[in-house]
């Protein structure tokens, strides 16, 4: 189970995850790959302050399953 705060966010938010190595996609409206990273530990700060407001789907991959939240960018 994984968690994005704050949402909506300014640009900078957290994932925090009980998973303890998971890939993470983040997609714009589009569908065009923005970032991609790999957490290690449970706790990751993204900085999305350089992309256009709007919303955002971050895919969440962790053996096999993925996750899929939406994030609203103020």
């Amino acid at each position: 189970h994984s968690s994005i705060y704050p949402n909506p966010t300014k640009g900078i938010f957290t994932i925090r995850t009980d998973a303890n190595n998971i890939e993470i996609e983040i997609y714009s409206i589009l569908g065009e790959l923005l970032l991609k990273k790999q957490i290690v530990g449970g706790l990751r700060k993204i900085d999305l302050s350089r992309q256009s407001k709007g919303i955002y789907f971050v895919k969440l991959k962790h053996k096999g399953k993925i996750e899929q939240r939406k994030l609203v960018l103020q």
